[in-house]
């Protein structure tokens, strides 16, 4: 069971000696018919003793490796089956294990268990016992290095990839698992955590890239069309809840706070009860995706508020000017108000359609 290969061999050979050893049983008693018959001196008692020992003997070994084949028919297909399609089958397999062996390991009153009994009976009660901690090797949220974090810990061969791990290869690495539970935790509190902090920078990107301005035409005084952007607040607020959690993401992944703020970080910390290098590992690993995002919404801050009071200040201060309250002023307002229409004008386009790209140069 350790070594399927080899297991299936050994058994191919038991099967094949007990076929030679039936046909000799068969010419073994046609001789004996035959001396007599033709009243001849019969076989030497102690050749008959020796294959009557050597009868029994195959016939044990034969009886105990069918056993075992029939073990491997029942559940070969549990065991070497890839264990991301296999891990939902667990309490299907635990089951149908004890049913089996119920039936096929159980010995009579006074009656001895043979090897092989003994030897799957040992077996099956150190699967039963290995199962309840392959919870923890489930990997539903495991990324590449996760994985290979694991197969060290579990000493599983170099070179086996998550599609060629087995269910068999992780019960007969259970007591590894055991004796590095606590490690394979960890690796699971920190692949359940980045998993997390990934969905919220991703929908953070998410809504960058499908948040528009709520665009509205109007008129200048002299009848211009010029678009305006409205509902600035509800903007301005949504921009605000992301840089909120870029920022938590920020100050409660760095070392430097001492993790002391209660923050989004900071739950994970304590709620998984993550050892410091690990959750600094954790941070570090989204270090420069928090960075980036937060120099992009600092900067669509500074640009947007600086839009939105150029804006206002243009609301008030067009009318006025252009109907020649201050005439000494126009000219100059007239100046300064075409060169920024013009610009505005130029990038419109862009401006209307999003506040930035996940690629953005604002």
């Amino acid at each position: 069971m350790d070594k399927p290969q080899e297991m299936k061999d050994y058994s191919e050979f038991v099967a094949e000696k007990h076929a030679d050893f039936g046909e000799l049983n068969v010419e073994m008693v046609d001789i004996e018919k035959e001396l007599e018959i033709f009243k001849m001196e019969p076989l030497d008692a102690d050749v008959k003793s020796n294959f009557h020992d050597l009868k029994i003997d195959i016939e044990t070994n034969f009886s105990n490796w069918a056993l075992m084949n029939e073990f491997e028919t029942a559940f070969g297909s549990y065991l070497n089956q890839e264990w991301l399609l296999c891990k939902s089958l667990l309490h299907e397999f635990q089951e149908r294990i004890g049913v089996w062996a119920e039936a096929n390991l159980k010995t009579e009153d006074g009656q001895a268990p043979t090897v092989m009994q003994s030897r799957l009976r040992t077996k099956i009660e150190e699967y039963k016992e290995r199962i309840p901690s392959l919870k923890w090797c489930r990997g539903d949220n495991f990324t590449t290095d996760h994985w290979l974090d694991l197969f060290r810990l579990l000493l599983i061969p170099k070179g086996t990839s998550v599609d060629h791990l087995t269910l068999g290869m992780l019960l007969n690495a259970g007591d590894h698992i055991v004796a590095n539970l606590d490690k394979i935790k960890e690796i699971n509190d920190r692949a359940y955590a980045e998993i997390s902090i990934r969905e919220s920078l991703r929908d953070i990107e998410i809504w960058s890239g499908s948040t528009e301005f709520t665009i509205v035409e109007s008129k200048d005084t002299l009848e211009n069309s010029i678009f305006l952007i409205k509902d600035w607040r509800e903007s301005l607020s949504e921009l605000g809840d992301q840089q909120r959690l870029v920022a938590t993401l920020k100050e409660s992944g760095s070392s430097q706070v001492g993790f002391q703020t209660v923050s989004f970080f900071w739950i994970f910390f304590a709620h998984f009860h993550m050892n410091l290098n690990t959750f600094e590992i954790l941070f570090k690993s989204f270090g420069d995706q928090i960075e980036t995002w937060d120099s992009k919404l600092s900067t669509c801050d500074a640009v947007l508020n600086n839009f939105c009071e150029v804006q206002r200040r243009w609301l008030y201060l067009e009318p006025v000017f252009c109907r020649g309250v201050f005439p000494s002023e126009k000219a100059r307002f007239s100046s300064i108000d075409s060169g920024e229409f013009s610009i505005l004008e130029a990038h419109w386009l862009k401006l209307k359609q999003h506040y930035f790209e996940t690629s953005s140069k604002i």
